[in-house]
């Protein structure tokens, strides 16, 4: 039964169900939003939000794109790129501050509040 399937090597199931089968996906999101209630999770979770937070995770503990990508199965790079803006929390302060149309934001925003804004640099 399912004693014997988590204890054998050869069969490559993740989530037995309980009668030692394999778990069928409704049994799988089952599972998963009586988790996410019991954990307080109120927003939708879906497998590509899965992904994505699992991703995030990983790259924000250190792990490089070449080894997220291995990990995930992809062929290129190109696809792993979709996560690496995850792992840049400072973008919004760097396009504010460098970028044209959020040095206008930020000035704007600073000569509302009737103060001069040091970073925003006069072309």
């Amino acid at each position: 039964g399912r004693a014997q399937r988590l204890t054998n090597p050869q069969d490559p199931c993740l989530f037995p169900g309980r009668n030692g089968t394999r778990m069928g996906r409704v049994g799988f999101w089952a599972l998963v939003r009586k988790y996410a209630q019991r954990a307080g999770i109120t927003s939708p979770l879906n497998p590509r939000i899965l992904r994505h937070s699992f991703a995030a995770h990983l790259l924000q503990n250190g792990m490089d794109l070449n080894d997220l990508r291995d990990l995930f199965g992809y062929v290129s790079l190109d696809a792993t790129l979709q996560y690496a803006h995850i792992n840049r929390p400072d973008y919004h302060e760097v396009y504010h501050r460098l970028h044209p149309r959020g040095r206008k934001r930020v000035s704007s925003s600073a000569s509302e509040a009737g103060e001069a804004d040091s970073s925003v640099v006069s072309t």
